[in-house]
């Protein structure tokens, strides 16, 4: 996975994992939630075009 490899390549794997867990689920819910926000926003504008 992708954060595996950023959180080796800065060392962030020495960071107790009860932290980096909760950045994950942060991360975790912002793409979710951005995802949600952008997926919303494509089917508007394909409902306005047709």
């Amino acid at each position: 996975m992708a954060l595996d490899w950023i959180e080796t390549f800065y060392g962030l794997d020495n960071i107790p994992s009860r932290v980096t867990d909760t950045s994950h689920q942060l991360l975790r819910f912002v793409v979710s939630y951005n995802a949600k926000y952008l997926d919303e926003k494509i089917r508007e504008a394909v409902k306005n075009c047709v």
